[in-house]
């Protein structure tokens, strides 16, 4: 996909501008909401999705704690495993049991300096032509600031997340990878427990939702990417909820391309979200892929080996 189209959204949620996302279009507008999109729809993931089928019912009783015991299999540098079996996956009174096999998937959210090794190698577009990279301050993606590049990348379309992951010879997860990645097999509310404080996440940090304001010296935005390590999911992921939200493979033939008039998804919400908005259990399906925010970030996943 050679065209992106871009909404920068500010730390309020409004429109501030649209950039040319390296010879793109320009982005329709949006309104406020939450600091991140307008009417940001947070479906349920129980629905038909690549790559399993579900069945209605109770997950059985695996341990859902960080005791998941060793690996079964090697997964590259960098990367976890999720050995293959059931797992609760969607919202009550939704969810439905679901079987995958064997998958890896990327232990944190892909970098800014990851990223611009992938503009580097060509295997993905960068963000020499935008606005935004000319100026520094807190709109400046990640990407284009010396002093962030251990921050994730953001501002990222799917369509850039796919390139990227495709590049590093990987692939998006689908929604229930990752969802199974964060919750491990008897789907807990949040990766590390079923309770939530400021400590465990990079949340409630923006201009709507506002508890974990100041907590603890970090800053209210993105942090990076190694941040929150000793708390993490059973699976051994960190930051799967807050600090970017993170594209997953919504197509049923990944032979194909998405329509640019449906909407990709993301999971796991931003740094300035909270309540509904940072469930794994949900997904937020307000932008088409070729759109982008402030707040979108991803990981990849991977057979393996």
């Amino acid at each position: 996909m050679s065209r992106s189209r871009v909404l920068v959204l500010c730390l309020v949620g409004a429109v501030v501008g649209a950039c040319d996302g390296g010879g793109g279009e320009a982005g329709a507008g949006a309104g406020a909401d939450s600091g991140a999109e307008t009417g940001a729809e947070a479906e349920t993931g129980a629905e038909a999705d690549s790559g399993a089928g579900a069945e209605t019912g109770a997950a059985g009783d695996s341990d859902a704690g960080g005791d998941i015991g060793p690996p079964p299999f090697d997964c590259p540098a960098g990367m976890v495993a999720v050995p293959a079996g059931p797992f609760l996956f969607g919202p009550p009174p939704l969810e439905a049991t679901v079987d995958l096999p064997d998958y890896c998937i990327d232990r944190a959210e892909v970098s800014a300096a990851e990223f611009l090794d992938c503009v580097a190698d060509g295997g993905c577009t960068g963000y020499d032509a935008w606005e935004l990279c000319a100026q520094v301050d807190d709109l400046t993606p990640t990407q284009c600031r010396d002093d962030q590049l251990d921050l994730p990348a953001n501002y990222i379309d799917w369509f850039r997340a796919e390139a990227y992951c495709r590049w590093a010879h990987k692939r998006l997860p689908t929604q229930q990878e990752w969802e199974k990645a964060a919750r491990g097999p008897a789907g807990l509310t949040y990766p590390w427990g079923d309770d939530l404080s400021c400590a465990d996440a990079q949340v409630e940090r923006g201009e709507f939702f506002t508890l974990c304001l100041g907590y603890a010296g970090l800053p209210d935005g993105l942090v990076p990417v190694e941040s929150y390590a000793e708390v993490p999911s059973p699976y051994g992921t960190i930051n799967q909820v807050g600090n970017v939200k993170e594209w997953v493979e919504h197509r049923a033939d990944t032979s194909r391309p998405p329509p640019d008039d449906k909407p990709a998804y993301a999971k796991g919400g931003e740094w300035r979200e909270g309540d509904s908005l940072i469930l794994p259990e949900l997904r937020d399906s307000f932008l088409a892929p070729d759109l982008t925010s402030q707040g979108h970030g991803f990981r990849c996943a991977a057979d393996p080996p």
